[in-house]
């Protein structure tokens, strides 16, 4: 890839972090250049999400679970979280969501009989799209799958969605970049497979929706990395105009509100 200066220099990039760039560079500079402490935003759809993600995570490796089980989980997540009576409740609604999905991922990869399934894996490459530890200082880019199963010469990618969607193959759109991100990932760290599937589990509805297309090596060379490239130049460009206020609806997500001057 051919990656601008700026790009390079505000490496490692992640998906959220790319966003930022694009979104606010103002907001971008104090997060990740200035390190400025941000103010706790009370967000308690968040809140509950990423305590159901806590859980989902906590689980889904275990081999047999009971939903007391979940409920030990779940309290661990909600106090570190702080999460208030009516969110904990709200975290239990999603209990059986998550008893279900793993039953639904336990008969999935048996049917197709899975080599392997990792959960919360970590993933980095570099510049030359090669892998990289998680930490190393070469890194280009990071991030996480929630569920990757190996098949052999097939992938299978889950990414779990706690919020609420109103239309998933409408919502599966503004999730494409992510999907793109994840499939080139796996693409460097299996170099042997022929295929990739992408699938969004939206934990409120239990339906699991699939990408329509599948991925491969000869798509992810010809059009994602191409896109990758440009995505990334975009986003160091645009972190370089580090005074830019970009007001919008995220605004009420930002933890710098403080500092904003418009």
């Amino acid at each position: 890839m051919k990656l601008s200066s700026a790009a390079l220099r505000f490496s490692p990039w992640s998906k959220s972090k790319a966003d930022l760039a694009l979104t606010c560079p103002f907001s971008f500079n104090l997060r990740y250049v200035k390190k400025a402490p941000q103010e706790a935003i009370m967000d308690s759809a968040a809140r509950v999400g990423r305590v159901v993600h806590h859980v989902l995570e906590k689980t889904l490796p275990l081999k047999d679970v009971k939903k007391s089980d979940l409920k030990k989980i779940l309290r661990q997540g909600a106090i570190d979280e702080s999460l208030t009576r009516s969110e904990i409740e709200e975290s239990m609604s999603y209990l059986h969501n998550v008893l279900s999905f793993k039953k639904r991922l336990a008969a999935y990869t048996k049917k197709h009989q899975a080599r392997k399934v990792e959960i919360e894996k970590r993933f980095a490459f570099d510049e030359n799209l090669k892998p990289v530890d998680f930490w190393n200082k070469e890194c280009l880019f990071r991030g996480v799958w929630d569920v990757i199963i190996d098949f052999g010469n097939v992938v299978t990618i889950i990414d779990h969605k706690t919020g609420g969607v109103s239309d998933p193959k409408k919502d599966l759109e503004k999730y494409e970049s992510q999907q793109r991100v994840y499939n080139i990932a796996a693409a460097i760290f299996f170099p042997d497979l022929q295929k990739i599937k992408t699938a969004f589990h939206l934990v409120q509805s239990e339906e699991i929706v699939w990408v329509p297309a599948t991925a491969t090596q000869a798509k992810i060379k010809e059009h994602y990395i191409p896109w990758l490239e440009n995505y990334l130049n975009e986003a160091g460009q645009s972190a370089l105009n580090s005074e830019r206020i970009n007001k919008g609806s995220h605004c009420k997500f930002c933890g710098f509100q403080r500092f904003c001057r418009e």
